[in-house]
């Protein structure tokens, strides 16, 4: 006899042995038993599909069995029907975790949407592309196992409410795990059911199993079936089933397990069989736990506060419903680590709940989610929230595959009642009250990609959305500049009643209200509003003030915000509406772009200003940016913005259309991606390559817009983005500013060679009266390398080490490249002669009256070179 049938439940149930009724009851006992085998085939099949968790094959599901009995208490109320369909639930709960418990394997699990979403999420985590095909055995390795045990898991629950009624086929025809198709019909449904309701929250259980079902005809009409009280029985058995014959330590060491898995194995291991007391289960463990092993311990007395808060929570539920409760309602010790360890010992370490704990959270808010993040920069929210607005449009585009015209944004600023007000909405995918929990109010917890992003809305992570936010922080930022915050949202797919509005009214220093939505408040389309009173006038002002002698309309301002954004904005302003169309970067004139590009500098520099031809020039200058799938991002041209003096418009860097860094060299706007969370680093999208067949082409049209000096400024631009000068001009020799070509002219006769920093010529030079120059002396920029994108990052695409810095970042680069090629060198004895952390020679470079003058230089002289070689 299996120790199953030792337990009172089922001797009480399916071991009943009674006169009257004997015959249903042997019906039921013999088809439990011949289910039961079916089973334990497909349960030992677990540990192959997934073999870094603990064991869930057959003699696992028959240890429920033994925790119902320990928790309920052996003289539990139930009927041979119920004890039949707990049994079955039982056997069901995690059969679904084996893959061999798919009729069609693994092809059933790629058809699934759940398997494309949890391809695309491990891509996004992993930084790498969503592959072409989902099948599992195309899939990148590093990929592939992780793919079919997350769909497993998830999939497990609610699959394992079909598998009583599957149906495997074979040559003899179609096999069942319930053989008789009369209990198979009366039976099958329910007890998956109550199998898929263990994953359930448990204020879920009430609701869908509301009603009594009556008992079969060939049963006693009091055969009752309770599914709710079942179902609390299979939730409170499968949570408690912690011990070592879930971890038997020769198999943990047989497996190669990651190390999350290995600590619960670790745990498991140690621990005995639990036992009840009162009305607490006792957990203890046989083995002690050394200071190595503390993250398992942890880990149990994690995994016992979880098995606590289910008994509480069933006991609370069958209170409620004036229901038979259970024995078991709490678990012993688990108020305090220090007291749990008096059963869960511990060796040479105590555990101590030092969790970091944060005192004041409001405070920590305000100042991550405000100033000490962004600054003092007060226009923050109204991108975070223009952000937010657009991530939620994209992803209703995907979800509903509406066209990318769809959607659009309204910003207002108004009075009312002597407030001013902000408002921000949009008809994109609005929130449910689980994401307004979870999400909105969890400071630094990001819904895009989430699992609760994934159960919401199937099918969305596959369609690779591109949401810009991913820090879960920026709704926080609305309080720099507002403490009274209201939205509005309702989930898109949801009725207009189900809006609900969300009343922040002191801040974060007291708790929101949330509360369902009148109807005069009720959002037709879906989406979210957000308006922010703002009582301080001088905090209205610093939104829109750019310095004390500039301050920027709401339209000026979310133009400079947001210049390339792929949703529509509608700006309303002292009833003045302005539309901006999606795109409105790439789907306008080239003048209209340089108008655009004029508006944004003016909005950042008030002094800047170029003459009608210079921009009329520009213009004819502006060239798209492709990628290797020939979408745009980026369109620019080249400019000298070293100098003061110089004429140029201003660029930026945009990540999801939003201004991340502003940009010098390059005036117009380049796609790029974020990389923290204050969102002032980041790094273009386009690639090496890219940016260098785009920085050549410009080369030789830039020649029209600058002169010669303010021309070698731009070639060091040209280097730094990997391209060909052209005809541009590198250095400067014996007054005249001369390019690559000329360059090679030059030295191909000359045994020695003189490199000084074009500082001397330009701005030294004017301290001496009567200057005369030694022979091959060139002058270049050297000393200083300017800033391209304005992060905290290099300022270049290059991928270079340390010691290539000059030659990478400097027309330097481009000298050495000249001799090399003219003196037939080899180009790293020439890359070594500049190399940056080597001190440049003090060498006589000019006479003054008679003096000589002495500057730093690199030297390169032929002789030497071939002589390294």
């Amino acid at each position: 006899m299996d120790n199953y049938q030792l337990t009172g439940i089922w001797k009480n149930t399916l071991g009943r042995q009674c006169v009257e009724n004997q015959l249903a009851v042997n019906r039921l006992k013999e088809s439990f038993l011949s289910f039961r085998s079916n089973v334990t085939i497909l349960a030992n099949e677990i540990g192959r599909s997934l073999p870094d968790y603990t064991v869930h094959d057959i003699t696992h599901i028959d240890a429920l069995w033994e925790m119902a009995d320990c928790i309920c208490g052996v003289d539990y109320d139930l009927n041979p029907v119920e004890g039949f369909i707990l049994g079955g639930a039982f056997l069901l709960h995690d059969l679904a975790m084996s893959l061999a418990a798919y009729p069609q394997g693994i092809i059933e699990l790629e058809k699934l949407q759940l398997w494309h979403d949890t391809i695309a999420q491990k891509c996004k985590q992993l930084d790498i592309p969503i592959p072409t095909s989902s099948k599992y055995n195309q899939l990148p390795e590093n990929i592939r196992e992780y793919v079919i045990s997350t769909a497993l898991r998830k999939l497990h629950a609610s699959s394992a409410e079909k598998l009583a009624l599957n149906a495997w086929k074979s040559t003899a025809g179609d096999i069942f795990l319930i053989d008789n198709p009369e209990i198979r019909q009366s039976f099958g449904r329910v007890i998956g059911r109550i199998a898929h309701s263990h994953w359930w929250d448990i204020s879920k259980l009430e609701n869908e199993f509301s009603r009594v079902i009556g008992a079969p005809s060939w049963c006693p009409r009091n055969w009752t079936i309770d599914p709710l009280k079942l179902a609390c029985i299979l939730r409170v058995s499968d949570a408690s089933h912690i011990d070592s014959r879930r971890a038997p330590q020769f198999l943990r060491t047989l497996r190669k397990l990651s190390p999350t898995s290995d600590e619960h194995w670790c745990f498991q291991e140690k621990l005995q069989k639990p036992y009840l007391s009162e009305d607490s289960l006792f957990y203890t463990s046989g083995y002690s736990f050394k200071s190595s092993e503390a993250s398992s311990w942890w880990r149990c007395y994690e995994a016992l506060k979880m098995i606590d808060k289910e008994l509480r929570q069933t006991d609370a539920l069958l209170a409620d419903r004036s229901m038979n409760r259970f024995k078991a309602k709490r678990v012993f010790g688990i108020e305090s680590p220090e007291r749990l360890s008096s059963l869960i010992q511990s060796e040479s370490w105590t555990p101590i709940d030092a969790f970091i704990h944060i005192g004041d959270l409001p405070k920590i808010i305000r100042n991550l989610g405000g100033e000490e993040l962004y600054g003092k920069d007060m226009s923050v929210p109204i991108r975070e929230l223009i952000q937010n607005s657009s991530d939620a449009i994209r992803a209703r585009r995907k979800l509903e595959n509406r066209s990318d015209e769809w959607g659009s944004i309204k910003i207002s600023v108004y009075v009312e009642d002597e407030n001013k007000y902000i408002e921000v909405e949009d008809d994109g995918i609005g929130m449910s009250l689980e994401v307004i929990k979870h999400y909105l109010f969890d400071f630094g917890n990001s819904y895009w990609g989430s699992e609760l992003m994934l159960e919401e809305h199937p099918g969305l992570m596959a369609k690779d959305i591109k949401a810009t936010g991913k820090y879960g922080i920026g709704f926080f930022s609305s309080f720099m500049i507002g403490d009274d915050i209201t939205i509005t949202t309702r989930k898109c797919n949801k009725a207009q009643e189900d809006t609900h509005v969300i009343e922040f009214r002191s801040g974060l220093n007291a708790r929101p209200i949330i509360r369902n939505a009148m109807p005069h408040e009720y959002l037709i389309d879906g989406g979210t509003k957000i308006r922010i009173t703002i009582n301080n006038i001088n905090t209205f002002d610093k939104i829109f003030e750019v310095s004390p002698r500039k301050t920027l309309t709401l339209s000026e301002l979310c133009t400079a915000i947001a210049p390339a954004l792929d949703v529509e904005l509608v700006i309303s302003e002292k009833d003045n509406v302005q539309r901006i169309p999606k795109d409105n970067w790439i789907k306008c004139s080239n003048h209209e772009f340089i108008n655009l590009l004029v508006s944004l500098t003016h909005q950042y520099f008030e002094d800047i200003e170029c003459t009608t031809e210079f921009l009329h020039m520009a213009a004819e200058n502006i060239k798209f940016v492709y990628d290797d799938s020939e979408q745009i991002i980026g369109r620019a041209f080249l400019s000298q913005t070293m100098r003061d003096d110089s004429q140029h418009l201003m660029g930026c860097m945009v990540v999801g259309g939003l201004t991340e860094t502003k940009m010098s060299g390059i005036s117009g706007i380049l796609v790029g991606k974020n990389t923290n969370a204050a969102r002032n680093d980041s790094i273009i999208v386009a690639s090496r390559e890219t940016m260098s067949a785009w920085v050549s082409e410009q080369a030789q049209l830039v020649t029209r817009l600058y002169d010669h000096k303010q021309q070698m400024y731009i070639s060091q631009i040209v280097r730094m983005l990997n391209g060909n000068p052209g005809s541009l001009p590198i250095a400067v020799f014996e007054g005249k500013y001369i390019n690559y070509v000329e360059i090679e002219n030059i030295i191909k006769d000359k045994d020695e060679i003189i490199i000084v920093d074009e500082f001397f010529c330009n701005y030294r030079a004017n301290d001496f009266d009567n200057l005369i120059y030694e022979e091959n002396i060139f002058f270049t920029p050297v000393i200083g390398v300017p800033g391209i994108f304005h992060s905290k990052r290099i300022n270049s695409v290059n991928d270079y080490d340390t010691e290539q810095y000059n030659f990478n970042l400097t027309c330097v680069g481009f000298i050495a490249e000249v001799v090399s090629k003219a003196w037939d060198i080899e180009l790293s004895k020439c890359i070594d002669v500049i190399d940056w952390r080597k001190e440049r020679e003090k060498i006589v470079i000019a006479k003054n009256n008679g003096k000589e003058i002495l500057e730093r230089g690199y030297v390169f002289n032929r002789a030497q070179l071939k002589e390294d070689e």
